[in-house]
């Protein structure tokens, strides 16, 4: 791993573009990755929206909406499709039920691989 310092003037202008820059990139992942996981299992989905969250990875409304956290743009992809196939879910069970996680596993056979590394690095993955 390599690791790179500089020295910042400014803290909060940097915090605000590090999340412009996290939300670019992961937007345009969410973009094309979520209408093809959608369509490989036959779901419509609404309004998407990219948002600094603190407590979540992603959530989906009851109408569809579903808003992603701009720092999975530091997860791998296939972390990042878990968390959309697991928010496309929420469109036929709204909650943690076993028929839901049923439903995860079909579509991700990996997904307790990538819950875990979601949880694995979720203290650490910040901007600022």
């Amino acid at each position: 791993m390599k690791v790179i310092t500089f020295h910042i003037a400014d803290r909060r202008r940097f915090k605000e573009e590090m999340q412009e820059w996290y939300k670019e990139q992961i937007g345009k992942v969410i973009a094309e990755r979520l209408p093809l996981l959608a369509g490989r299992l036959n779901m419509k989905f609404g309004k998407v929206s990219i948002k600094s969250q603190k407590s979540r990875w992603a959530s989906c409304s009851k109408k569809g909406n579903m808003n992603f956290n701009l720092l999975l743009a530091a997860a791998p992809a296939e972390v990042i499709d878990y968390v959309i196939i697991h928010e496309l879910t929420h469109l036929v069970e709204m909650d943690h039920s076993s028929r839901f996680w049923q439903l995860v596993k079909e579509a991700d056979p990996e997904y307790k691989r990538h819950k875990e590394w979601l949880t694995t690095y979720s203290p650490v993955i910040k901007i600022g």
